[in-house]
């Protein structure tokens, strides 16, 4: 079996979502809503730890059932808590080895920090006496790309471990553990796949966004009229379209997902 391309892949998507859209629209916004309680301070971390393991592995289910062309309900997002344990374990797992391999940028950065602090807080700034602003901006652009560059083997890793909640899904028996060992070993050679299907709806999320630029721009012009209900009114109309555009984006991009899954799963079984 030929592995599909990344506008194949889109193309099977959009298939796969006719007659789910407004379902799968519920879903992300449902998702979204309970997400929203991470923020609540104190608790938010806690519960965003204890309940996103199995709220996640639900709602890849839930796009893993409509790219098989399976009957979906809404109350499938919450699926994953019927294996709370081993999606628990699967999130801990996930977060733990991603941030040990972000180390690789964050240490750097942390010191860099310091050592600028240090030299501000003991006057030490002779160093910057004299020097070219622009060389200033270029050292910090520098090292902008640097810490980019130094992350991109944390986001190696959340493309090694992408396939996970699908595995876990489709094999509820066994272990958080097990899940990612599998996601890693069915993404050897496969994740810059995967990336090129990401990028590939670039300029999708770019058109979701074009009615907050049109937004922008019209709010500017009108801005010397005065007439702030009106101003008030567009931006609130232009802000629900690019809320709108965004996810139906995501849901385009998480069909695309579990697509690329199945094909994954068909080729290597």
């Amino acid at each position: 079996m030929e592995f599909k391309s990344s506008k194949e892949f889109r193309k099977i998507s959009r298939q796969q979502l006719k007659g789910n859209w407004i379902k799968m629209i519920l879903i992300i916004i449902i998702f979204t809503l309970i997400c929203l309680l991470y923020a609540i301070p104190y608790v938010g971390y806690p519960i965003q730890i204890i309940i996103s393991g199995a709220l996640v592995l639900g709602f890849k289910s839930c796009f893993l059932k409509v790219s098989r062309e399976e009957k979906i309900k809404i109350n499938d997002l919450f699926s994953g808590f019927k294996n709370f344990i081993p999606s628990l374990v699967l999130q801990v797992l996930i977060i733990i080895f991603t941030f040990l391999w972000s180390l690789i940028a964050i240490v750097p950065a942390v010191s860099a920090f310091f050592i600028g602090v240090y030299y501000l807080v003991e006057g030490n700034v002779e160093i910057l006496k004299g020097t070219d602003p622009f060389k200033i901006i270029i050292v910090l652009c520098v090292f902008y790309i640097a810490i980019i560059v130094l992350l991109i083997p944390a986001m190696i890793a959340l493309y090694r471990y992408s396939m996970s909640y699908y595995i876990l899904a489709d094999s509820p028996n066994i272990g958080g553990y097990e899940a990612l060992r599998e996601s890693k070993r069915m993404m050897e050679g496969n994740k810059w796949k995967l990336f090129c299907l990401h990028i590939s709806f670039i300029g999708w999320w770019i058109l979701s966004f074009t009615p907050s630029l049109i937004g922008g721009i019209v709010i500017a012009m009108l801005k010397d009229t005065s007439n702030f209900a009106v101003m008030m009114l567009i931006g609130v109309i232009l802000l629900v379209a690019t809320i709108t555009a965004g996810i139906l984006v995501l849901v385009y991009g998480e069909a695309a997902n579990a697509s690329f899954y199945n094909t994954l799963k068909s080729i290597q079984n």
